[in-house]
């Protein structure tokens, strides 16, 4: 889902996290960054720097950006980096993206800041964020600090927090990038990064503060960063040099020839397994959810499996794609490609808590339009959803979609109501339900027992969480809906993510609607 720079970092600042932004200049290097991010269900930023024109124009990647954004299953901001003349920024903003960085940090502070304004107002024409920088920060990328220039580095990179402060009240920018000891490039001395600075300046400005010059940094100290008001961090150097290594290193063992897909492949991978480390690094995941714990694929597996025998109880039958094994997925062609574009299929979250057992449950999409592609017309959608004893769903509402919500059988399950405010809060206003032909009104924050056989119609901004009645057995939902579209029409109450962190410790029984392979993967190796 395309979303502004501010709405990502709005979460980020929810959470205590911080986004990762990784500058584009291949393919490859979107593929890598969206693939990490929705594994892990993690916002990111994909922005493009004007210095790297000569790798790849502006005016072909930037498009593909935006598309790519527009097809994720998590929120993806697309951000111009460094922008130092007002006429790329608008062609930036033209083609798509949803933020921009006007660079005016060599220039005085007041011209850097007239102009910057000028950037703000500019964005606002399109609903875009702004990014701004004050300080030294130094250097391009493929440059390196050394032995002999680290004290005049370090010294020339620090931002004043009054300065910051008269700077953002002047330019009414959304994020500032700070200097406080990090440059441009590869470091070959450790960094000094004064973390008091970066406090400082956070609780005078008030708005997010960006951190560039992130490759090789060491874990610990972005956690500190992040600690003391960093919600934005710039990442491009050590995941170029991850994938270029990984090829280097492939083409090296390689017996045979060496064919260029081959190579794209390669750098994928790699990029991807760097860019899954930073986003765990950047959201405190490290290898688990933010509850403490991944989610074993054993785990999934097992909970798959309880589904079925509850649909098998209930008496319902599942279309033959819920069946088709992994290997199975590798020889279907593009007759199956509906199944693929509209994520039909096995699913499971746990809300990005790390919980499952309390927080999430395992649902299966059987048959969904799809709103951004206009191949698919079915206005409607299907899905079963499979809730144990002790499992909740997080409080959520869809600004467009209008859902029947029926228990299909076992337990009983507390549907909580309350209708959204204006600026999206829980209002404390009366809500009306509709449920199996009958009207009536209850108090905000009833909870609505739906024994099996009994339905309750979820209107567009009605706020709404599941948990089941205690000691009456797991159960199984139907939900019949308008046009199911996850990427953009959920509005958590709180901060979530989508899908879980797994650890692969036994192969897939199903699997999940974001895991299958490209039509006739199998043919093509």
């Amino acid at each position: 889902m395309l979303v502004s720079m501010k709405a990502v970092l709005d979460l980020a600042d929810a959470k205590k996290i911080a986004v990762g932004a990784f500058n584009i200049t291949s393919l490859e290097g979107i593929q890598a960054v969206l693939g990490a991010a929705e594994e892990l269900g993690q916002p990111v930023i994909l922005q493009f720097a004007p210095v790297h024109e000569s790798i790849i124009p502006l005016k072909v990647i930037g498009p593909v950006m935006v598309m790519m954004a527009e097809k994720s299953s998590v929120p993806v901001c697309v951000h111009l980096d460094h922008g130092d003349k007002l006429e790329i920024l608008r062609e930036a903003l033209e083609m798509g993206f949803t933020s921009v960085m006007y660079d005016g940090s060599v220039l005085p502070f007041e011209e850097n800041a007239a102009n910057t304004r000028i950037a703000v107002e500019m964005a606002g024409d399109w609903g875009a964020s702004v990014e701004a920088e004050i300080g030294a920060m130094g250097r391009q990328e493929f440059s390196s600090v050394g032995e002999g220039e680290e004290g005049e580095a370090v010294e020339s990179c620090y931002t004043d927090p009054e300065q910051a402060r008269a700077f953002t009240g002047l330019t009414g920018i959304d994020a500032l990038a700070c200097s406080f000891g990090t440059v441009h490039g590869l470091y070959l001395t450790t960094p000094k990064l004064d973390f008091d600075r970066i406090r400082r300046i956070r609780e005078s400005i008030g708005i997010p503060i960006v951190m560039h010059g992130g490759s090789g940094v060491s874990d610990e100290d972005f956690k500190k960063c992040i600690a003391n008001g960093v919600r934005k961090i710039n990442y491009y150097t050590y995941l170029a040099k991850a994938g270029g290594m990984y090829v280097k290193e492939k083409c090296r063992a390689a017996e045979e020839y060496v064919f260029f897909h081959d190579v794209t492949q390669w750098a994928v991978q790699a990029m991807k397994e760097d860019v899954l480390h930073t986003i765990r690094v950047f959201s405190h995941l490290a290898k688990v959810g933010k509850g403490g714990k991944a989610m074993n694929r054993s785990e999934i597996n097992r909970a798959f499996r309880d589904m079925e025998k509850m649909i098998d109880r209930c008496s319902f039958k599942l279309p033959p794609f819920c069946y088709f094994t992994p290997e199975e997925w590798n020889e279907k062609g593009h007759e199956y490609d509906e199944v693929r574009d509209n994520m039909l299929g096995w699913d499971i979250t746990d809300f990005g808590m790390g919980d499952f057992d309390k927080v999430g449950f395992s649902l299966i999409t059987l048959r969904n339009g799809n709103v951004s592609m206009d191949k698919y017309t079915k206005p409607y959608a299907e899905k079963l959803l499979y809730m144990k004893e002790g499992q909740s769903a997080a409080m959520h509402f869809h600004w467009n979609k209008m859902e029947d919500i029926i228990n299909r059988g076992g337990g009983n399950v507390l549907i909580g109501v309350y209708n959204a405010g204006r600026e999206e809060e829980l209002a404390d206003t009366d809500v009306r339900i509709h449920s199996d032909g009958r009207e009536y009104t209850v108090p905000a924050g009833t909870q609505i027992r739906l024994c099996p056989g009994e339905s309750i119609t979820i209107q567009p901004y009605l706020y709404h969480d599941f948990h089941l009645e205690p000691g009456t057995g797991s159960v199984l939902l139907g939900e019949v809906s308008m046009c199911n579209d996850d990427n953009r029409d959920n509005r958590f109450y709180l901060p979530a993510g989508r899908f879980p962190v797994i650890e692969e410790d036994e192969p897939p029984f199903r699997l999940l609607c974001n895991e299958y392979p490209a039509a006739g993967s199998c043919a093509k190796r």
